[in-house]
């Protein structure tokens, strides 16, 4: 079986000192990407294999050139976990 790293990131109350804005209770994991076996996942199937394994994968907010990426972030955006400013983007490049 090839090797396979989940990316991503705990957050919640527990781990975070704004986590009580994401998760007042508890934690959770969000997952950002796959590489399975040196090869990076597509979105949808970062997505797919999310689904089956019963974890939240990252929202998507756009698809974007770097640049726009970029500017999106200065600009702001409202956060789709939260009532709180976001904390960045992953990008989809």
């Amino acid at each position: 079986m090839p090797p396979l790293c989940l990316y991503g990131e705990s957050y919640g109350a527990k781990i975070q000192k704004d986590g009580k804005n994401y998760i007042p209770d508890g934690v959770s994991f969000i997952l950002f990407d796959v590489n399975i076996d040196g090869t990076w996942l597509e979105q949808y199937n970062v997505e797919d294999i999310g689904n089956k394994l019963s974890i939240k994968t990252v929202p998507i907010i756009g698809r974007t050139t770097l640049s726009e990426g970029v500017e999106i972030a200065r600009q702001g955006y409202d956060s789709q976990l939260c009532k709180v400013a976001p904390e960045g983007l992953v990008c989809d490049l």
